[in-house]
């Protein structure tokens, strides 16, 4: 599991604060040629909170262990039955909107068993599925969301640039 770190960070009752700030959650696109896409290459819903000094100051205060200095846009996803996210990448070093993307970090906000399927594999390396797992990976490897066959699975994503890191760290 080179380039991929786990590591709990949050309890359960961070994760329902979390989870608080999180409202209107909409059908996922995907982006292609910056026209949200819907198509069943990604079934899920998300929402985004955008600078809200409050929960920024909270993500920081667990996550500056790993050298993170700001906070980007917030992600929510929500997968219910049938959701599922195929085998993709973050960015890609050749053209495209995403080539800024340096990690990608996913929280696991929901419980283990409030949810079968929905597994977060990246690289081949399926993650573990505790609630507030935190796993920051390089945003070109490839990973995907297995089919959630039951129940509901929240995790947040936030997308880093190197900006966003303490600047002697990467």
């Amino acid at each position: 599991m080179k380039d991929i770190i786990v590591d709990r960070l949050f309890t359960s009752d961070d994760c329902k604060y979390l989870l608080s700030f999180a409202s209107n959650f909409l059908p996922s696109g995907i982006t292609l040629q910056k026209e949200n896409v819907f198509n069943d290459y990604r079934l899920s819903e998300d929402c985004s909170v955008n600078n809200n000094p409050i929960l920024n100051t909270f993500l920081l205060s667990k996550l500056s262990c790993l050298n993170i200095i700001s906070i980007p846009s917030v992600g929510y996803i929500k997968y219910t039955k049938g959701s599922k996210f195929k085998l993709h990448r973050d960015r890609y070093e050749t053209g495209g909107d995403y080539t800024h993307r340096y990690k990608t970090l996913i929280i696991q906000l929901s419980e283990s068993n409030d949810y079968m399927g929905g597994n977060l594999i990246i690289e081949k390396n399926i993650m573990p599925k505790e609630i507030g797992s935190v796993i920051l990976f390089n945003s070109k490897c490839l990973h995907e969301v297995t089919e959630l066959e039951d129940g509901i699975r929240y995790s947040l994503c936030l997308f880093l640039t190197k900006n966003n890191f303490k600047s002697n760290s990467i």
